[in-house]
């Protein structure tokens, strides 16, 4: 958001603490899931076949973790935690097709 979308680093928390009172869960990166998540890259990253990021992997870790579904668009995160077992909420992208 604000790399961009230019908003003000403050103002993207504002927003995401809204967000948690409306029911979306933030957590706090502990080590089990950042090693977990460097794992996932190791294991999947490819720059044509599977081009995820740290962040991504970050993300597919911390539902793994936790038990829970990601909403996701991007197909080379869903076949990531396909892979992982994971579960996911395959979301429309901008053609319509679910990944």
């Amino acid at each position: 958001m604000v790399r961009i979308y230019h908003r003000e680093a403050d103002d993207v928390e504002a927003d995401l603490a809204l967000l948690c009172h409306a029911g979306m869960d933030v957590t706090a990166l502990d080590a089990a899931t950042a090693t977990l998540a460097g794992t996932l890259r190791a294991r999947h990253y490819h720059r044509a076949r599977c081009a995820v990021s740290l962040a991504d992997c970050v993300a597919s870790a911390t539902a793994i973790m936790h038990g829970r579904p990601l909403a996701t668009a991007d197909p080379a995160l869903a076949e990531l935690l396909r892979a992982e077992h994971g579960e996911i909420v395959g979301l429309p992208d901008s053609n319509g097709r679910l990944p």
